[in-house]
């Protein structure tokens, strides 16, 4: 078991697309880790939502250097009147999973939760060698967990194999990765261009990630 953000180094990924307005721009940040070996591997921790705008993006999980693997939930908000007419019953961000192998095979899932400012949740990443990959949220409050949706068992093929654990955000003048020394934390903030050209951010903060190897 792997307790981070204590040891290792959080490492900036910067924007190197040909585009002027996001060339240089935090475009992800990752730390690394023992590789699974193509093993199985759960990975647990807390993301508080601050502030939620539409066009946000962030991402937490796993992946790996050589592209071999990634497990990753993606949390945004969308347009507003498109967001509340086909999702009414999302009132915050919404999730998505995605999970991917060596062959380049992918499983989607999409939690039916709403992400609300300043709510916490606890988020599981299960990832089971050439079976399954499973994924549960949990809304954390006083009394502890309580779950919220979980994807059941999601059938997998192949080998994955992870080495990092991975941030991302929207590219955009403004998003941010650090860790927060004081607080003990990652900060996240993925800004979108929203309505006039403003910066619209989702910001959002991890700690308590634990990495869990298995057999």
């Amino acid at each position: 078991m792997t307790k981070l953000f204590v040891r290792n180094p959080l490492i900036i990924i910067k924007d190197e697309s040909g585009e002027e307005d996001l060339h240089g721009n935090i475009a992800g940040a990752f730390y690394k880790i023992p590789s699974t070996e193509d093993g199985s591997i759960t990975q647990e921790f807390d993301i508080h939502f601050g502030t939620i705008q539409p066009y946000g993006m962030i991402t937490v999980g796993l992946s790996s250097r050589e592209d071999t693997g990634k497990m990753q939930i993606t949390f945004y908000r969308g347009d507003l009147e498109t967001f509340e007419k086909y999702h009414s019953q999302i009132q915050g961000a919404r999730g998505t999973v995605l999970f991917g192998n060596s062959d380049g095979i992918m499983v989607n899932a999409t939690p039916e939760v709403s992400f609300n400012e300043g709510r916490i949740y606890h988020i599981e990443m299960k990832y089971r060698k050439g079976e399954y990959v499973q994924v549960v949220v949990r809304g954390k409050d006083e009394e502890g967990l309580f779950k919220l949706w979980d994807s059941g068992k999601l059938k997998v093929t192949g080998k994955a194999n992870f080495n990092r654990v991975y941030f991302g955000v929207r590219s955009y003048t403004g998003s941010d990765i650090h860790y927060d020394k004081d607080a003990k934390r990652i900060f996240l903030k993925g800004t979108g261009a929203a309505g006039g050209g403003n910066f619209a951010p989702l910001i959002v903060f991890v700690d308590n990630m634990v990495i869990k190897y298995e057999e």
